[in-house]
């Protein structure tokens, strides 16, 4: 490209707050896993009490002309509906209450009421997980606390080098090549509407070539400098590693990160857009790899 970088912004005076790049799990949240994993092996116990809308899970069957044979289960969270949800409260075994759900109108028996009792938090339920770093108690929280401190490290380190690699767009220095911008332009809108009539996507929904435009103006410098900065932290943070390298690293993390087939990934390289995706992941990688990740170790 004829757009060059002429100063890169200093992204080390830049500072990542501690509270939000918090990765590091506490005993306390370890203890909070543990009981999750207790409840999600909970035994439902009927209960005489009415159902306070908390723990309790409430059984119904519903009236269509006739009662249902098949019971619904609601409670708080369910997900199931909002307005059963809110009719059952406080009710009893053997109360019938209704509720209109999206037009439809419902009358529900209460056949009982259930209280999760969770399993014991022990080495047995910690065997029924079948974790191969895991059967103990005590080898689950050492196992959990690695597995989810990783996944973490993880996240806050993209998420730390995406935040430098912003401030470096907006701080740095450019030399913007006005021509071949608008060429850039001009490649992208045909390019999107090519991709467009190539789906199948009706006129009446899709792009037009000046919103595709006005799109491309307004988010300018995600198309015009970002390749620029993430072409360059590829040269200079790569280190004595060559090019080639660092991109078939990056095809393998890409893959695994995303869950998808790393050949694919490699044969995307020979596309445009392939071939900036795993670029713009490499530089992320190497901003991690260099410089974040030493960041949040003192975090």
């Amino acid at each position: 490209m004829s757009t060059k970088l002429i100063r890169l912004y200093d992204y080390k005076s830049e500072t990542l707050p501690a509270e939000k790049f918090r990765w590091r799990v506490t005993e306390e949240e370890i203890s909070a896993q543990l009981e999750l994993l207790a409840m999600t092996h909970a035994q439902l116990m009927d209960c005489d009490s009415a159902f306070n809308g908390s723990a309790a899970v409430l059984s119904v069957i519903r009236v269509e002309g006739e009662w249902n044979r098949n019971p619904v289960l609601v409670y708080p969270g369910s997900g199931l509906c909002e307005e059963l949800e809110t009719a059952v409260r406080g009710c009893s075994v053997g109360d019938i209450v209704s509720a209109d759900v999206e037009n439809t109108h419902l009358t529900m028996r209460v056949e009982c009421i259930r209280h999760p009792v969770p399993a014991q938090i022990d080495d047995v339920l910690i065997a029924a997980e079948q974790i191969p770093q895991a059967d103990t108690v005590k080898t689950y929280r050492v196992w959990w606390k690695h597995t989810e401190e990783t996944k973490r490290r993880r996240e806050m380190g993209d998420a730390a080098a995406f935040l430098l690699m912003d401030a470096m767009i907006e701080y740095s220095v450019f030399a913007v090549d006005e021509q071949e911008k608008q060429q850039i332009f001009a490649d992208r809108v045909a390019e999107r509407l090519r991709e467009q009539q190539e789906m199948g996507i009706p006129a009446e929904f899709a792009e037009t070539e000046e919103e595709i435009l006005r799109d491309l103006n307004e988010n300018w410098k995600l198309h015009i400098l970002c390749p620029v900065l993430e072409e360059y932290l590829l040269e200079f943070l790569r280190g004595e590693e060559s090019a080639q390298s660092v991109l078939d690293r990056a095809v393998l993390d890409y893959a695994a990160q995303y869950h998808t087939n790393p050949e694919q990934v490699k044969e995307g390289l020979a596309t445009r857009a392939g071939r900036r995706q795993i670029v713009s992941h490499a530089a992320c990688m190497l901003m991690r790899e260099t410089y974040t990740d030493g960041l949040l170790e003192v975090l």
